[in-house]
């Protein structure tokens, strides 16, 4: 039974029960005002990525990575369910995220946990994987009940694709997976930069004046102004049109990624993989509201994706799984076409 360690939504209701526990956790055998565990609201900072393991579909354990600034992240919420601690959950979750973090371009990878005795198997494993003893980072002061740990990322990628949102990444990932392209082994990283106004920060990251990889992106067309202007301001590009960003690998979805997939799959493809997923009887549920009764499927199916925290993260892997290969979109298969010739 293979375990899957994927981009996850902390407002899941199996993920939120975890999270609970988590936090319980901490508070039990941590003293008042030393308990810097993540709340549900501060894990869905832009700044934080969050990642659930699970095998066939439970969730075993969780994990996040805060990025402190462009060279430096910070592990964060690990917490493995304690019917399969001592089995590699854990450990899998922490080499999973160190890749994310090389695959950004960080330095390094930093955390911060407890020295009480509750948190020993914790250090030990942090320290297997390579983490030592550093000065408090960040805003963690030097005390006597936690400790701060470090770890050098000594990979860079070689190319990234930049996308705005996390479902656009687990979609793009999904589709090469299908095709048997393995992005890690091209040395290609898909980051989600947190919503089109970032482009350029992230272009400055990544460009001719940062690591100077090769670079992709994908948009939605209301945004193609924020990505024209900071490929320019970045100095990628001038006075470019549509084709010029193109050119540079940068591909425009149609509205945006939902509206893409579904125009490729078509109503009935859609509605199979939502059944698939278990949500067909929620989904005609949703059609005899009465607000719904005069629109169109297609609609429909824009409104159920959009109506439920976490059904964007969900219907995007399901969606690309769903899709006849010869029917890819094309802005997200041309962006994988440049990425991984360039």
């Amino acid at each position: 039974m293979h375990l899957v360690i994927a981009v996850d939504d902390p407002r899941a209701d199996d993920v939120r029960a975890l999270l609970e526990t988590h936090l319980a956790f901490a508070h039990d055998v941590t003293p008042e005002g030393h308990v810097h565990a993540l709340d549900i609201d501060e894990l869905l900072d832009h700044a934080v990525t969050f990642f659930g393991a699970r095998r066939e579909g439970t969730l075993l354990g969780v994990g996040a990575l805060r990025e402190l600034d462009p060279a430096h992240g910070e592990l964060k919420s690990m917490h493995i369910s304690e019917s399969v601690r001592g089995q590699g959950v854990g450990r899998a979750l922490v080499d999973h995220i160190l890749g994310v973090a090389a695959g950004r371009g960080y330095e390094r990878v930093s955390l911060e946990t407890g020295t009480m005795t509750a948190f020993e198997p914790a250090r030990t494993m942090y320290e297997r994987a390579g983490f030592t003893a550093c000065d408090p980072f960040a805003d963690y002061t030097r005390n006597q009940h936690s400790v701060c740990m470090t770890i050098e990322i000594r990979e860079r990628p070689r190319a990234v694709v930049l996308v705005e949102g996390i479902s656009d990444q687990l979609a793009l990932e999904a589709l090469a997976a299908r095709r048997g392209q393995h992005l890690a082994a091209h040395g290609v990283a898909i980051v989600p930069i947190g919503g089109s106004k970032s482009i350029r920060a992230y272009l400055e990251r990544y460009g001719p004046h940062g690591l100077d990889v090769a670079l992709a992106g994908l948009y939605d067309t209301g945004e193609e102004r924020d990505f024209r202007r900071g490929l320019e301001r970045a100095g990628i590009g001038h006075d470019l049109t549509r084709g010029g960003v193109e050119d540079l690998g940068f591909y425009a979805c149609d509205r945006d990624l939902e509206d893409e997939l579904l125009r490729a799959l078509g109503p009935d493809a859609a509605l199979r993989a939502i059944a698939a997923e278990g949500e067909l009887e929620s989904f005609r549920a949703m059609q005899k509201q009465p607000a719904q009764r005069e629109r169109t499927v297609e609609q429909h199916l824009r409104r159920f994706i959009g109506t439920k925290s976490g059904r964007k993260f969900q219907y995007a892997r399901a969606f690309v799984d769903a899709l006849d290969l010869a029917r890819v979109p094309r802005p997200l298969d041309r962006v994988l076409a440049h990425i991984l010739t360039s």
